[in-house]
Protein backbone atom coordinates (compact mmCIF):
# COMPACT_ATOMS: atom_id res chain seq x y z
CA UNK A 1 0.00 0.00 0.00
CA UNK A 2 1.24 3.04 -0.62
CA UNK A 3 0.25 7.18 0.04
CA UNK A 4 1.47 8.57 -3.66
CA UNK A 5 -2.18 9.51 -4.72
CA UNK A 6 -4.15 10.17 -1.07
CA UNK A 7 -4.27 13.69 0.12
CA UNK A 8 -1.83 14.73 2.52
CA UNK A 9 -3.76 15.29 5.45
CA UNK A 10 -5.46 11.91 5.42
CA UNK A 11 -2.25 9.90 4.46
CA UNK A 12 -0.66 12.14 7.98
CA UNK A 13 -3.84 10.87 9.38
CA UNK A 14 -2.96 7.22 8.23
CA UNK A 15 0.41 7.34 9.06
CA UNK A 16 -0.25 8.85 12.60
CA UNK A 17 -2.88 6.01 13.45
CA UNK A 18 -0.16 3.52 12.71
CA UNK A 19 2.24 4.63 14.47
CA UNK A 20 0.56 5.07 17.97
CA UNK A 21 -0.65 1.60 17.22
CA UNK A 22 2.84 0.32 16.68
CA UNK A 23 4.51 2.44 19.29
CA UNK A 24 1.37 1.46 21.73
CA UNK A 25 2.48 -2.16 21.53
CA UNK A 26 6.46 -1.25 21.78
CA UNK A 27 5.40 0.50 24.97
CA UNK A 28 3.48 -2.35 26.68
CA UNK A 29 6.67 -4.86 25.40
CA UNK A 30 9.33 -2.67 27.13
CA UNK A 31 7.78 0.17 28.91
CA UNK A 32 6.04 0.58 32.32
CA UNK A 33 2.23 1.45 31.21
CA UNK A 34 0.95 1.75 34.25
CA UNK A 35 3.30 5.20 34.80
CA UNK A 36 0.49 5.86 32.34
CA UNK A 37 -2.00 6.11 34.99
CA UNK A 38 -0.01 7.35 37.92
CA UNK A 39 -0.27 10.82 35.72
CA UNK A 40 -2.00 13.64 37.12
CA UNK A 41 -5.05 14.78 34.84
CA UNK A 42 -3.38 18.14 34.20
CA UNK A 43 0.15 16.24 32.71
CA UNK A 44 -2.72 14.03 30.52
CA UNK A 45 -4.02 17.18 29.23
CA UNK A 46 0.02 18.68 28.45
CA UNK A 47 0.77 15.33 26.69
CA UNK A 48 -2.35 15.18 24.86
CA UNK A 49 -1.80 18.99 23.46
CA UNK A 50 1.70 18.67 22.64
CA UNK A 51 1.31 15.54 20.47
CA UNK A 52 -1.29 17.65 18.70
CA UNK A 53 0.72 20.80 18.53
CA UNK A 54 4.15 18.92 17.91
CA UNK A 55 3.01 16.32 15.83
CA UNK A 56 -0.07 16.92 13.64
CA UNK A 57 -0.10 20.91 13.38
CA UNK A 58 4.09 20.66 12.04
CA UNK A 59 3.33 17.99 9.85
CA UNK A 60 0.66 19.61 8.63
CA UNK A 61 2.30 23.15 8.18
CA UNK A 62 5.39 21.29 6.81
CA UNK A 63 3.41 19.75 3.90
CA UNK A 64 1.55 23.41 3.55
CA UNK A 65 5.59 24.80 3.33
CA UNK A 66 6.61 22.17 0.54
CA UNK A 67 3.85 23.10 -1.56
CA UNK A 68 3.95 27.01 -1.36
CA UNK A 69 7.77 27.64 -0.77
CA UNK A 70 9.38 24.59 -2.19
CA UNK A 71 11.32 21.60 -1.37
CA UNK A 72 14.65 22.93 -0.66
CA UNK A 73 13.12 26.45 1.58
CA UNK A 74 11.40 23.70 3.57
CA UNK A 75 14.07 21.38 4.05
CA UNK A 76 16.38 24.83 4.79
CA UNK A 77 13.71 25.72 7.44
CA UNK A 78 13.76 22.06 8.87
CA UNK A 79 17.39 22.05 9.23
CA UNK A 80 17.61 25.28 11.60
CA UNK A 81 15.12 23.83 13.55
CA UNK A 82 17.65 22.28 16.25
CA UNK A 83 19.40 25.32 16.88
CA UNK A 84 16.00 27.71 17.75
CA UNK A 85 14.47 24.93 19.81
CA UNK A 86 18.44 24.99 21.74
CA UNK A 87 17.22 29.13 22.00
CA UNK A 88 13.73 28.56 23.41
CA UNK A 89 15.40 26.23 25.86
CA UNK A 90 17.68 28.51 26.94
CA UNK A 91 14.98 31.44 27.51
CA UNK A 92 12.04 29.10 29.11
CA UNK A 93 14.38 26.51 30.68
CA UNK A 94 17.19 28.33 31.42
CA UNK A 95 19.19 25.21 29.89
CA UNK A 96 22.91 25.86 29.59
CA UNK A 97 24.36 26.95 26.09
CA UNK A 98 28.06 26.35 25.71
CA UNK A 99 30.41 27.82 23.02
CA UNK A 100 30.24 24.05 20.97
CA UNK A 101 26.36 24.73 20.81
CA UNK A 102 26.91 27.73 19.54
CA UNK A 103 29.64 27.10 17.16
CA UNK A 104 27.64 24.16 15.64
CA UNK A 105 24.29 26.25 15.73
CA UNK A 106 26.26 28.87 13.79
CA UNK A 107 27.54 25.85 11.62
CA UNK A 108 23.71 24.97 10.68
CA UNK A 109 23.12 28.12 9.88
CA UNK A 110 25.98 29.36 7.53
CA UNK A 111 25.52 25.50 5.85
CA UNK A 112 21.48 27.02 5.10
CA UNK A 113 22.71 29.85 3.64
CA UNK A 114 25.00 27.84 1.27
CA UNK A 115 22.23 25.78 0.45
CA UNK A 116 19.88 28.58 -0.09
CA UNK A 117 22.70 30.90 -2.56
CA UNK A 118 23.31 27.25 -4.25
CA UNK A 119 19.61 27.13 -5.31
CA UNK A 120 19.52 30.62 -6.22
CA UNK A 121 22.23 30.32 -8.46
CA UNK A 122 21.27 27.18 -10.25
CA UNK A 123 17.72 27.25 -10.53
CA UNK A 124 16.18 28.66 -13.43
CA UNK A 125 14.50 32.14 -12.88
CA UNK A 126 10.54 31.91 -12.71
CA UNK A 127 9.12 34.48 -15.18
CA UNK A 128 7.26 37.37 -13.35
CA UNK A 129 3.52 37.68 -14.15
CA UNK A 130 2.62 41.42 -15.62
Amino acid sequence: LTLKDTDPRLAFGLICVNMAAALAVLGAIWGTPSVILDLSPATHVILITSAVVGIAVSHLTYCYALNTIGVIASTNITMVTPFITLMLAWVWQGEPITAAKVIFGLAIIAGVAVITATQRRTLPAVPQAD
